[in-house]
């Protein structure tokens, strides 16, 4: 073979390997972004049929204030099922709707010691205390039980994320969840439910029972 063959095999077999690298470079690069996706990704809401309740993450901790002007300390829930969920109350769209059917839950285990409720406002420039306090009334929410409260919106922000709920907001003023979380007494997250929607709101009456083994 002479010198000039030998430099273009060379050269071809040096094109190949460039080309090679380059496919597993890209696809490595594809890889990750899949993942990555996947993971940020939040939760579906399962049929009732492939409900499992198996634990899908840790609920996070935090303090809020509550429409009592209150210190809230989720910690005193742990031991507790509960239930989260965020709103606010100048919203026109779903949140009505939310806190009506969170209110349906609270009745169907009304006087169960075991159970207990969340919602936490994502407009802390006009949901005071007092405005909170309004709402629970007008609700007709059994305040012993379900707490109301608010936060800085980064705070408030990042417990979204706590709970999983970030990608799953719904469009509006202020972006936030039609989702109700539910917890277990110890701390996990075992469930997303549609709070608009009463099949899911059934489902979630019972999931509690199920959780308490009723």
């Amino acid at each position: 073979m002479s010198i000039q063959s030998f430099r273009i095999l060379r050269l071809f077999l040096w094109g190949i390997l460039i080309v090679v690298l380059l496919t597993v470079g890209t696809m490595y690069l594809l890889r990750g972004s899949i993942l990555k996706s996947r993971e940020t990704r939040p939760p579906a809401i399962v049929k009732t049929e492939e409900r499992t309740l198996k634990p899908v993450g840790e609920a996070p901790l935090f303090q809020l204030t509550k429409h009592d002007g209150s210190k809230f300390d989720v910690g005193t829930y742990m031991g507790k099922v509960f239930v989260v969920d965020f709103f606010f109350t100048k919203c026109n769209g779903i949140c009505p709707t939310l806190q009506k059917n969170m209110r349906k839950v609270q009745q169907a285990h009304a006087g169960n010691d075991q159970v207990r409720f969340l919602s936490i406002s994502v407009d802390p420039k006009n949901d005071t205390p007092e405005v909170l306090a309004k709402m629970a009334k007008d609700i007709g929410a059994d305040t012993d039980t379900w707490a109301w409260t608010v936060g800085p919106s980064e705070l408030t922000g990042e417990i979204a994320n706590g709970f999983m709920l970030i990608g799953s907001e719904v469009p509006g003023d202020i972006l936030h969840s039609n989702r109700f979380v539910l917890v277990d007494g110890y701390g996990k997250i075992r469930g997303f439910y549609n709070g608009t929607e009463d099949g899911d709101v059934e489902d979630i009456i019972e999931d509690i029972g199920r959780l308490l083994g009723e």
